[in-house]
């Protein structure tokens, strides 16, 4: 391969658990952050001959929840739901049950204990730039016995399956993190009779996809591929409405450029982010069952060099600001710019920011009263990799109305600017509760301008 690269699949786990925030040049100690899914799978009868399903899991991501239903898979004469927890191979989870017609019908209760049966052991390593993550995966196979509690109905039988894998990542955390990424992403503007799309990384792998029409049905070849500037790839071609394999199909597939590469770079008070995009076009050539295909799309690759250094720019700490919660606010009005530092705020934020590509910390709080026309909000000038959110007031906290991050021209083209821009439409009277922080916990010198427009 000449231009394109393999992207390690943890690349992001690394900026996390690097450490960005480190106060000195000297490299810290290695972190550790461990990952744990499991799930179960479970079917039976009822005594009066019903069939029931159950699906529990567990997730340190995204915690526990279990699903069971009595009756046919379409149409269920009994519900239930709930969240428990796995309890070290021993999950529980009380249910709240539902009939047809949604209605609330009483509670029940899905407990079980598991015991490994199988297990195997896997190492890895993860390298982009001077990050390294080596990982240690331990997979399981489990004995399922399980117990369900109904409403209504008493269990006759139930059989479980069961799988966990636990992984644990150990990453190394340098002074300064310096990383690679390459991307190539579909752009769909096509010659010929189907739509080429060469795409990725998503999770260290790039795919082909080429989409063709034949007698009104849509078709397509979709798989994952290494690319080079010139690859055979043998992919199925399938039905799009019914997904039916219909044969397994070579593509010849060419990637070249056709302009120049031009560069672009992003500076934050911690970073130095140098971008290079290069045109190319994407020529997809399959012999299928009905004919042949030859189409052409444009695409765009992006080489991305990030190096961040904690050792650069303000150092965080020192008092906190007073706008450092969304109780204590400051006051924005529309045609002003404010500026201020977000080196002593709180290092993880009050409320979510949902646009955002991780984590955000030091957050700033603004309020600003809408006028019932849109009211522009931008990070410009800032000297930090800024992300936006504007929030209205419930009784159960802030609600997200609008959030921005790298304002652009958007994908699939490179950033070219790491700082966020929000058009919001506002209602007159309507108090908005504006959050501004640094993504992975950037900090540095604030400037948020609000325009009415």
């Amino acid at each position: 391969m000449k231009r394109f690269g393999r992207v390690a699949g943890v690349a992001a786990f690394a900026v996390v658990a690097s450490g960005m925030a480190v106060s000195s040049a000297t490299a810290a100690p290695p972190t550790t952050q461990t990952s744990f899914q499991a799930g179960l799978q479970c079917s039976g009868t009822t005594t009066t001959g019903e069939q029931v399903f159950v699906t529990a899991g567990a997730s340190s991501d995204f915690g526990d929840f279990a699903y069971v239903a009595v009756g046919p898979d379409e149409a269920p004469v009994l519900s239930g739901y709930g969240t428990g927890s796995w309890n070290d191979g021993a999950p529980a989870y009380p249910l709240d049950v539902y009939d047809a017609e949604g209605e609330p019908v009483g509670s029940g209760a899905f407990t079980a204990t598991t015991t490994v049966t199988a297990q195997v052991e896997t190492d890895g390593r993860n390298d982009n730039g001077n990050q390294h993550v080596k990982s240690h995966t331990v997979a399981s196979t489990l004995a399922v016995r399980p117990t369900l509690d109904l409403p209504r109905y008493t269990i006759q039988s139930l059989d479980c399956t069961g799988t966990s894998t636990l992984v644990t990542y150990r990453a190394n955390s340098p002074a300064a993190t310096v990383r690679s990424q390459r991307q190539l992403f579909d752009s769909a503007r096509c010659e010929g009779n189907a739509v080429v799309g060469l795409f990725g990384p998503a999770e260290g792998e790039y795919y082909l996809s080429v989409e063709v029409e034949h007698e009104g049905r849509q078709y397509n070849l979709f798989g994952p591929v290494e690319p080079a500037e010139e690859f055979v790839a043998t992919l199925p071609l399938r039905d799009s409405e019914t997904a039916e394999v219909v044969a397994d199909i070579p593509v010849t597939v060419t990637a070249r450029p056709t302009g120049e590469t031009t560069t672009g770079v992003l500076r934050t008070s911690k970073a130095r982010v140098v971008q290079k995009a290069t045109p190319y076009a994407v020529n997809a050539q399959a012999e299928l069952p009905w004919g042949s295909v030859d189409a052409t799309c444009e695409h765009l690759e992006i080489l991305t060099r990030e190096h961040i250094s904690a050792s650069q720019g303000p150092k965080p700490g020192g008092p906190a600001p007073s706008n450092d919660t969304l109780a204590t606010a400051s006051t924005l009005t529309a045609g002003s710019t404010v500026r201020d530092s977000s080196r002593g705020a709180a290092e993880e934020a009050e409320a979510d920011l949902p646009c955002a590509d991780g984590p955000v910390g030091r957050t700033l709080w603004y309020a600003v009263q809408g006028t019932g026309g849109t009211l522009h909000l931008d990070t410009a000038r800032s000297d930090f990799d800024t992300v936006l959110a504007v929030y209205t007031a419930t009784a159960d906290g802030p609600e997200p109305v609008a959030c921005g991050d790298d304002d652009g021209p958007g994908f699939p083209l490179p950033r070219t600017t790491l700082q966020a821009r929000v058009d919001l439409p506002t209602s007159a009277g309507t108090t908005y509760y504006v959050q501004v922080g640094g993504l992975y916990g950037d900090y540095g010198r604030l400037a948020l301008t609000a325009t009415a427009g």
